[in-house]
């Protein structure tokens, strides 16, 4: 079996600017994941997906072209538009990988150890595609429509504690594990006829988004590196 790590990375952000290189904990945030993926030892190929040749030249200069290798995007799949779907299907064509890992380069905190345990649960249920999540935080009943009347929102808790609530999942964009075969078969890496969640701790779910979801990355990894006061 052969395995292909894609790193989709466009120049554009519009919330925070340049975020896939920003300088974090010590090096480019999208280092963050290229290390990860190297370090899990399972891809015949890391690929790094962009279309800035400012993030080409951090990637090659960091890397060199035998740990990870890295293709510019057409323009049609640079703009705003473009779906990961296409970006996916546009680095499959024409290969002959048997398994296949979206890697966003926006969650630094998922480690190498994640990357082999999901993709040990996609190989052990023999699942199309197993998807990152992650718990939420409070219960989805505590959210409400804006438009909503909020009295009646409020009458609808009753006496309910948080814990008596039953635990919800979100998608926390850290990991993406699909096969070749099924994403010709669905047109897309998040459909199959099995798809599993692989559930991973708040910690090392963040996505960065934001100034304040990469604050609070910084401020986790910071305390990952500190030396231990005994």
């Amino acid at each position: 079996m052969t395995k292909l790590a894609i790193i989709p990375a466009r120049a554009g952000s519009k919330r925070l600017k340049n975020k896939n290189i920003l300088e974090l904990a010590g090096k480019p945030l999208i280092c963050w994941t290229v290390d990860a993926a190297i370090e899990s030892g399972l891809f015949s190929q890391i690929l790094v997906s962009t279309d800035s040749v400012h993030i080409s030249h951090v990637i090659r200069n960091r890397y060199g072209a035998t740990k990870c290798r890295v293709q510019l995007r057409p323009d049609e799949l640079a703009s705003d538009t473009a779906s990961t779907s296409e970006v996916i299907r546009h680095h499959l064509v024409n290969t002959n990988y048997t398994d296949v890992c979206l890697l966003q380069p926006t969650s630094p905190l998922r480690v190498a150890g994640d990357i082999v345990s999901s993709f040990n649960v996609m190989k052990e249920n023999v699942a199309d595609c197993v998807v990152g999540v992650t718990q939420l935080r409070h219960p989805m009943e505590w959210s409400f429509n804006e438009t909503a009347e909020f009295q009646g929102f409020l009458r609808s808790l009753g006496e309910k504690r948080s814990q008596d609530y039953i635990p919800r999942y979100i998608i926390n964009g850290a990991i993406y594990w699909f096969t070749r075969r099924s994403f010709f078969e669905f047109g897309t890496h998040l459909n199959g006829n099995c798809a599993l969640p692989f559930v991973m701790p708040a910690e090392r779910s963040i996505d960065i988004d934001e100034n304040l979801d990469f604050l609070f990355a910084a401020a986790l990894l910071e305390k990952q590196q500190s030396p231990m006061v005994t």
